[in-house]
């Protein structure tokens, strides 16, 4: 079974839907890629993938600006 969790910050209506769209979107390219708990899961492949996302520059601005890394 696969499981996706998301921070507990996230759970709140101040997050706009984007941005959780967004960290969920990032959390099911890591089942999708593949993830590897010792090495570095975030390779070229992973963050061009995630600029697929419509919104990803925006949801990544939301989140730093709150001191929140996806």
């Amino acid at each position: 079974m696969k499981v996706v969790s998301v921070n507990t910050f996230l759970d709140n209506e101040d997050v706009p839907d984007y941005v959780l769209d967004y960290c969920l979107y990032r959390e099911l390219l890591h089942i999708q890629i593949g993830y590897n708990p010792e090495g570095d899961s975030h390779d070229e492949e992973f963050f061009a993938r995630c600029r697929n996302y419509s919104r990803c520059t925006e949801a990544d601005s939301w989140l730093r600006s709150r001191e929140v890394y996806a």
